[in-house]
């Protein structure tokens, strides 16, 4: 029989349980990360939330610029460009590893690119932003930025039991940097699958990038 007593009971009970998993986030996952000084992550500044009104908030560096991913609607990057930016971000990612953290997100969305400076400073954004998530809501959500992501995992990252290590992200790098160098994914290349060599999409590169 229908009662909307245990129906508005396991609401509020519900909505209790998603309160608690961001709160819980929150001092666990993202606190650890206003610790951070590093010119290419995010500087998180604060975060913290509101019990009475049910609000959480996270202050950061506001980074004048364009996503990696905007900047390659317009082609691919220059040789050296693209080697300073994954130079950079590989700086960002082993100062993290020192630290026991890991991003676990990585890809052109998440990296603006300041052009208040020159060279350009690549940011590192949206810190341990799937450490929430189980694997398996990471891999299938609908959330644009996140589906994304599955065309930058390491092939570890799918199979189940499988630990984190600093070469899961060092893949994830090499993925942005072949994109850098040709402007794109291969088309019909699968999420984990090896990729093509770059010398199939451009002569002008170096073959030698073609072992890296």
């Amino acid at each position: 029989r229908y009662d909307s007593k245990d129906e508005c009971f396991a609401a509020r009970k519900a909505a209790e349980e998603e309160w608690q998993k961001w709160t819980t986030w929150l001092d666990e996952e993202v606190a650890s990360f206003t610790k951070l000084a590093h010119p290419n992550l995010i500087e998180i500044y604060e975060a913290d939330y509101n019990l009475d009104e049910r609000t959480l908030f996270i202050a950061m560096e506001h980074v004048a610029g364009e996503s990696l991913q905007e900047r390659l609607k317009s082609g691919p990057l220059q040789r050296n460009e693209a080697v300073e930016l994954v130079e950079q971000l590989g700086n960002a990612l082993t100062y993290l590893h020192e630290q026991h953290l890991f991003h676990l997100g990585l890809n052109p969305t998440n990296i603006l690119l300041d052009t208040r400076q020159q060279p350009i400073r690549p940011v590192l954004i949206n810190l341990g932003q799937t450490t929430l998530l189980p694997r398996d809501e990471y891999i299938f959500t609908r959330k644009p930025a996140v589906q994304l992501a599955r065309q930058y995992m390491a092939p570890e990252q799918w199979l189940p039991d499988q630990p984190v290590t600093s070469a899961t992200e060092v893949y994830s790098l090499a993925v942005i940097l072949f994109e850098a160098l040709v402007g794109h994914l291969p088309t019909g290349r699968q999420p984990g699958e090896p990729l093509p060599r770059l010398s199939q999409f451009s002569s002008s590169r170096d073959v030698m990038l073609d072992d890296v």
